[in-house]
């Protein structure tokens, strides 16, 4: 155990949330007991900020978010810190890349979520964050982004099988190489974004901001794009229900989120 713990940083899918997509009594109550006592708790999730803020009131939280793994940091008055985006010629290649795998895309920043087609892959992501998405076409895409000064996305996301994922994250690190952060969330998800965006760096920056070193810091998730923030920090702990290589990576491993797993982490690391 790391010796006075000040911050802990917690994915949300998978890790907060149990499979019916909510917080558990248990958990709320242990992150509450955590902050009374002045540890400071920060979401950090692959998700849009209107798809985790939800959970930031829920759990009435004063501290900043970390969006799109990274992508996006938004402070508790909804302050825009960090804001890496995916340059339009960037988000071209990937949809000609997804378009060859047949592969829907998400094209995701703070305001807006446009997609290229409904299909199931979306209905699933839409049910998830409550949030529709504006069905258009890349072109159309790129003109919404043009009108409101934007240089892009903060995240593209592709829904669809497994199978395709898998093939389609192979395809587009094999093209861009280290140009983008490329992270399988979900087996029907992948995540690209700025490459300067990943939960490690987000949680540096925070870190910074708060004056924390990352020995002081608790890290807690369960799949991809988790495993840089655990490694980093002083103590990582992989959900139960986690990706065995994120098991690997962690420092400890903690209950399934259906087990309360992120109650049984705070009770053990801040001895609640």
């Amino acid at each position: 155990m790391i010796p006075q713990p000040k911050i802990v940083f917690i994915d949300i899918d998978g890790t907060l949330l149990n499979g019916h997509h909510h917080i558990s009594d248990e958990t709320s109550k242990a992150i509450t007991e955590a902050t009374e006592r002045g540890i400071k708790v920060i979401l950090a999730t692959a998700r849009p900020y209107y798809g985790a803020d939800i959970f930031r009131k829920q759990l009435r939280l004063k501290t900043p978010i970390i969006c799109f793994n990274g992508g996006l940091i938004i402070d508790e008055l909804g302050k825009v810190l960090v804001d890496h985006k995916i340059e339009a010629g960037q988000a071209k290649l990937l949809t000609e890349i997804a378009a060859d795998l047949k592969v829907n895309l998400i094209y995701l920043d703070y305001e807006r979520s446009y997609a290229l087609k409904n299909d199931q892959w979306l209905a699933m992501e839409e049910e998830l964050t409550d949030k529709k998405s504006e069905i258009l076409s890349f072109d159309q895409i790129v003109a919404s982004w043009s009108e409101r000064n934007s240089s892009g996305p903060n995240k593209i996301m592709a829904v669809g099988p497994p199978d395709q994922i898998s093939a389609l994250e192979l395809k587009i690190k094999s093209v861009v190489g280290n140009e983008l952060t490329v992270n399988i969330s979900h087996p029907s998800y992948l995540e690209n974004t700025n490459a300067l965006a990943s939960k490690q760096q987000g949680a540096a920056f925070l870190l910074d901001r708060f004056g924390f070193k990352n020995h002081e810091m608790v890290a807690i998730g369960d799949s991809f794009n988790d495993i840089d923030m655990l490694r980093f920090a002083g103590t990582g702990v992989a959900m139960g229900n986690a990706h065995e290589k994120l098991k690997h990576a962690a420092d400890w491993v903690t209950k399934t989120s259906d087990q309360d797993g992120v109650a049984h982490a705070i009770s053990q690391i801040f001895d609640l």
